[in-house]
C-alpha cells in the first residue's frame, strides 16, 4: 500500500511539473533557441488565373508534393536537396520560383506568373542571390504594374490567396490584379504579358498598368464583381495601398452601377466586368488621361448601363465582355466621353443596338472545340467583325435599326465565325503572337468580302461565309509557308515572327483580292493556294531578313516596319511583272530585287517612327494606326501623320495618339471609297 501511495505521489508531482511547463509554453523536444533542430519546410500557393489545384510540385524534376484545392502546398526540405532550389508547379503552364538558401525553419515560396518572370530572369543572368532576386523583383513589379499597391513580396514570399472556380472572390488584391492582367490578351499567358510589361524597351505591352486609364476600369470591375465581403476587403486593401484618384473614380462609378442591379452573383460579376470593359475601350478610343477618368466613367456608365445590364442577363460572360469592348469603342466615336457636357443619348442608342450583335453572335458562332482564351478571342473578333459589317451595310448604329438589321447581323456573325473559329482551330498550336495576326487577317478578309454584298440575302451571305472559311484555310497555309522559310536569326523570336506573319497575311489577302479570285465557292481556288505558297516564301526571304536586321524594333513598331517592307516587296514584284497567284516559282533574281526594296522601305519606316518620337509624338500609337491599314502608301501615310503631329505643336503622347487614330479613320474611309490615300492626311 505504501509503495502504491509513493508511486501515485510521484506521478502527481510529475503531472504538476508538466502542467506548469505547458502553461509557460514549453513542449517536449521544442527549443526556440535552437533553429537547427527545426525541420526545414517550404510552403506556398500556386496560381495562374485560378488557383492551380491538385498539381504536382517538383524540385529538380522530382515530385515533392501536390497542391490542394486552393493551390496551397508544403513540403519538407531533405538533406539531398541542393540550393539555389527551383520550385515548379505544372498547371496549364509550368510556373516556378527560386529559393536561394536552405531555410532554418519554414520559408514561403509562392508560384505564379510574376515569380516565373523574375526567377527566369535571375537564373538567366547567372547570379542567383537574394539581392539579385530582390532587385529584379522590385524592378519587374514596379515597371509592369507601377505604384506601390503591390510589391514583389506580395507575389513571392508572403501569404497569397488565389481565386478558385468554386470561390471566385477568394483572391487577395495581388491575385485580382494578376487576373486582370490576363484580360489584356486572352491568347497570351499572364507570365508573357507581365514579362513584356516589365521590359521598358518593349512596346508589345506597355507597363505601369495600375496607373493606366485603360487598365484601371478593368480592375475596378473585377474588384466590384466579388462577394460583398470580398469587395470590401479588396477596396480596403486598395485604399491602404494608395491606388490613384483615377482608379477611385472608375471604382465609384462601377459600384454605383452595381447598386442599381437586381441580379444573381454570376450576373453581377458579368455586368460589372462588362462595364469595366466598356469604360476601358472608351478610354482607349478617347485618348483619355487620368484627369478625364471621373467624367468618362460617369458618361459611360450613364450611356451604356441599361444595355450592359441586359447583356449580363442574356449572354455568357465572354460574349458580354466582347460586346462591352465594342460598345465602349463605338460610343466614344459618337460622343466625346471625356466632355462634361457630352450628350449621351446617341451613345445609348449605339449600346442598345449592339445588344443585337451580341444576341446574334451568341446564337450563330459555335466555339466548340476551342479552349480558354481561344473562345474569348473568337467571340471578341466575331463581335467586332459583325459590327463592322453592319456599318459597311449602311446601318447607322446611332439610329433606330432598320427591319433587316437582325438578319444582317445573324448572317454576318455566321460568316465571320466560320473563318475565325476555323483559323483558330487549324492553327491552335501556333504561338499567341502568330495566332493573333492570323485571326486578324481572316477577320479583315471577311469584312472586305462582305463589302458591297447584300448580307440580308441568305444566298449572298453563304458566299461570304464560304469565303471566310476559304481565307482561313489559305492564311493558315501562308502562315505555315512563312514560318518554314523564316531566317534562322529570328527562328526563336516569337514576337518578330508574329510581325513577319502579319506582313505575309496582309500581302496574301491583298494579292488574292486584286487577282479577282472567286473565294465564295466551297473549295479554295488554285490561284489562292499558289499565292499562299509564293507569298509565304517571298516574304520570309525579304521581309524576314529586314526584321532580322532590325531586332531593336519591337511591338507595334516592328509590325509597322514589316508592313512597310512588305509594301516595298509588293512594288518591286509588280515592277518585275511577277504574278504571285501563278504556279510558277518566283525567281531568285526577283526575290533579291524585292529584298533590296524591303530593306529600304523598312529603314524608311523605322526612321519615320524615330522622328515622330523626336517630335514629341507617340510612335507606338502611330504604328498601331498604320498596322490597321492596307499596305498601300504606308510610307506616305506615316510621313503625313508625323507632319500632322509636328504641326500640332504638341508634345503630348495622348495628343499624338488622337492624331494617329483620326488619321487611321480618314484613311480607312478613303480606302473604302476607292480614293487615293497617299495624301489622305
Amino acid at each position: 500500500m505504501k509503495k502504491l501511495l509513493k508511486k501515485n505521489r510521484a506521478w502527481l508531482y510529475f503531472s504538476l511539473i508538466l502542467t506548469v511547463a505547458l502553461a509557460f509554453g514549453c513542449q517536449p523536444g521544442d527549443d526556440d533557441d535552437d533553429d537547427d533542430d527545426k525541420v526545414a519546410k517550404i510552403t506556398g500557393n500556386a496560381a495562374d488565373g485560378f488557383a492551380i489545384a491538385d498539381a504536382d510540385v517538383t524540385v529538380s524534376g522530382s515530385t515533392v508534393g501536390k497542391t490542394d484545392s486552393k493551390g496551397n502546398f508544403s513540403f519538407d526540405v531533405s538533406d539531398s536537396m541542393t540550393f539555389p532550389m527551383v520550385v515548379s508547379v505544372a498547371g496549364d503552364n509550368t510556373l516556378q520560383n527560386v529559393v536561394v538558401t536552405k531555410p532554418s525553419g519554414t520559408a514561403r515560396a509562392n508560384v505564379n506568373p510574376v515569380t516565373q518572370v523574375v526567377s527566369s530572369a535571375v537564373i538567366a543572368g547567372g547570379t542567383v542571390t537574394e539581392e539579385a532576386i530582390s532587385t529584379q523583383g522590385a524592378s519587374a513589379v514596379s515597371t509592369a504594374l507601377g505604384g506601390s499597391a503591390v510589391t514583389y513580396a506580395d507575389y513571392s514570399s508572403t501569404k497569397y490567396d488565389a481565386a478558385t472556380a468554386a470561390d471566385p472572390g477568394a483572391g487577395n488584391l495581388a491575385d485580382v490584379v494578376l487576373d486582370t492582367v490576363q484580360e489584356l490578351a486572352p491568347l497570351r499567358t499572364t507570365a508573357d504579358i507581365v514579362g513584356f510589361a516589365a521590359d521598358a524597351t518593349d512596346e508589345t505591352f506597355t507597363g505601369d498598368l495600375l496607373n493606366d486609364v485603360t487598365f484601371q476600369p478593368l480592375l475596378a470591375g473585377n474588384i466590384t464583381g466579388q462577394s460583398a465581403s470580398s469587395t470590401g476587403r479588396l477596396i480596403a486593401a486598395a485604399n491602404t495601398a494608395g491606388l490613384s484618384a483615377a482608379f477611385s473614380s472608375f471604382l465609384t462609378a462601377i459600384q454605383n452601377f452595381a447598386a442599381t442591379l437586381t441580379a444573381t452573383a454570376d450576373q453581377l460579376r458579368t455586368a460589372v466586368g462588362t462595364m469595366g470593359a466598356a469604360m476601358s475601350s472608351a478610354a482607349d478610343q478617347s485618348g483619355a488621361t487620368a484627369n478625364d477618368a471621373a467624367t468618362l466613367a460617369s458618361n459611360v456608365s450613364s450611356a451604356v448601363g441599361t444595355s450592359v445590364a441586359q447583356l449580363a442577363t442574356q449572354n455568357n460572360p465572354g460574349v458580354a465582355r466582347a460586346v462591352g469592348l465594342a460598345i465602349g469603342n463605338r460610343a466614344a466615336q459618337v460622343v466625346d466621353m471625356t466632355s462634361a457636357t457630352a450628350d449621351t443619348a446617341a451613345a445609348q442608342t449605339v449600346a442598345s443596338n449592339l445588344t443585337v450583335v451580341a444576341d446574334q453572335v451568341e446564337a450563330n458562332v459555335s466555339t466548340s472545340g476551342l479552349a480558354g482564351g481561344q473562345v474569348s478571342v473568337a467571340i471578341q473578333q466575331s463581335v467586332e467583325t459583325t459590327t463592322t459589317i453592319l456599318e459597311d451595310q449602311g446601318i447607322d448604329l446611332a439610329a433606330t435599326l432598320p427591319a433587316n438589321a437582325t438578319t444582317i447581323a445573324a448572317n454576318a456573325a455566321t460568316a465571320s465565325g466560320t473563318g475565325i473559329v476555323g483559323a483558330i482551330a487549324a492553327a491552335a498550336s501556333q504561338t499567341a503572337a502568330v495566332l493573333e495576326q492570323l485571326v486578324a487577317g481572316v477577320a479583315d478578309a471577311t469584312t472586305t468580302q462582305a463589302s458591297g454584298v447584300d448580307m440580308s440575302s441568305s444566298t449572298a451571305a453563304t458566299g461570304v461565309a464560304n469565303a471566310s472559311g476559304n481565307y482561313a484555310s489559305t492564311l493558315v497555309q501562308v502562315t505555315t509557308s512563312t514560318l518554314s522559310n523564316a531566317p534562322s536569326a529570328i527562328a526563336n523570336a516569337t514576337e518578330t515572327l508574329g510581325a513577319l506573319v502579319s506582313a505575309a497575311v496582309n500581302l496574301a489577302v491583298e494579292t488574292i483580292q486584286t487577282s479577282g479570285a472567286d473565294m465564295t465557292g466551297t473549295t479554295v481556288p488554285a490561284s489562292a493556294t499558289n499565292a499562299a505558297t509564293n507569298v509565304g516564301r517571298v516574304v520570309s526571304l525579304t521581309v524576314g531578313n529586314t526584321l532580322a536586321s532590325n531586332t531593336d524594333v519591337k511591338g507595334a513598331s516592328a509590325k509597322a516596319v514589316a508592313k512597310a517592307a512588305a509594301s516595298g516587296v509588293k512594288t518591286s514584284l509588280a515592277t518585275a511583272g511577277v504574278d504571285l497567284t501563278s504556279s510558277a516559282t518566283v525567281s531568285d533574281t526577283a526575290i533579291n530585287d524585292a529584298a533590296i526594296s524591303s530593306n529600304a522601305s523598312g529603314a524608311t519606316m523605322k526612321t519615320t517612327l524615330a522622328n515622330i518620337t523626336t517630335a514629341g509624338g507617340n510612335a507606338n500609337s502611330v504604328a498601331k494606326a498604320i498596322n490597321s491599314l492596307s499596305s498601300d502608301a504606308v510610307l506616305s501615310i506615316a510621313s503625313n501623320i508625323q507632319t500632322a503631329i509636328e504641326n500640332s505643336g504638341s508634345t503630348s503622347a495622348s495628343a499624338s495618339a488622337q492624331i494617329a487614330k483620326a488619321a487611321s479613320k480618314v484613311i480607312k474611309t478613303a480606302i473604302k471609297k476607292g480614293v487615293s490615300v497617299t495624301n489622305a492626311i
